[in-house]
């Protein structure tokens, strides 16, 4: 499975049980398609010839019919995608940038971040800290290496993590188990562009109708160890006035004075 590829996929149940394809389809061929679906999300492709594909169904030669459902142009011939897949890989690799500008803006307005574009594809990420003196220093730093290609995301040190953690426990609405979730925090050894998506999701999912249950929120350590930012945050009920998570903590902390 690529490291960047989400672990799930959204099913619509309606759009599936209405399709011509499926409607036509057997019993076994539904198990054939649907364990091709699954493959094809998780490696990017299928193989085109039947041998593999009977392997990949457990010894059962997929129809002609379920075949015909992965007939998305690929730059491989000897592969197979999926058109509805396709749409949903777009969808969620834009969600994903989305999610970490979003944790930019947040970052930069919350504590001082500053992102600089200085005509380079690359990026410079500064937090700048008043010292005594009144002079101001960069703590963290991410530069670019070069001037044509975007500097591989680095992972947090041990300096940073404690820091991190604290940041990323305070805006976790369920305060539960800290030891287990500072542990699989560490593990994890998140950057400050991760963390700032990771805010960023967490903000969103606190507008939901089912975070504002205390009981249906995942443990912090639940929540890392399943990778629940890969995918998207409960949805808001409509009409409802969203409230940032920066805000919710500012709020709470005034009216605990």
């Amino acid at each position: 499975m690529s490291k960047e590829a989400c672990p799930s996929y959204p099913r619509y149940s309606r759009d599936y049980l209405t399709d011509e394809n499926v409607v036509m389809m057997t019993i076994e061929d539904e198990g054939c398609y649907n364990r091709l679906m699954d493959y094809c999300w998780l490696e990017g492709s299928i193989p085109a010839d039947l041998e593999s594909l009977s392997k990949l169904c457990k010894g059962t030669t997929p129809s002609n019919l379920v075949i015909s459902c992965f007939n998305h142009p690929s730059k491989d011939a000897s592969r197979l995608l999926h058109p509805r897949l396709e749409v949903e890989r777009k969808k969620h690799s834009q969600w994903v940038t989305k999610s970490r500008e979003a944790g930019y803006k947040s970052a930069s307005k919350r504590w001082g971040f500053k992102r600089k574009h200085a005509g380079k594809v690359g990026y410079d990420l500064v937090k700048a800290t008043l010292q005594p003196n009144g002079n101001s220093s960069s703590s963290i730093a991410f530069a670019s290496a070069s001037s044509q290609n975007p500097p591989t995301p680095q992972r947090g040190n041990g300096a940073e993590l404690g820091e991190f953690f604290e940041i990323f426990w305070k805006a976790y609405p369920r305060h539960e188990s800290k030891e287990l979730a500072r542990k699989k925090f560490v593990s994890l050894k998140p950057a400050r562009e991760l963390l700032d998506s990771w805010l960023t999701w967490l903000a969103e999912a606190a507008q939901s109708e089912q975070w504002q249950d205390k009981s249906k929120i995942p443990f912090a350590s639940t929540w890392l160890n399943q990778r629940r930012w890969e995918g998207d945050p409960p949805p808001k009920p409509a009409g409802k006035t969203q409230e940032s998570m920066f805000d919710r903590l500012e709020r709470e902390a005034n009216n605990g004075k």
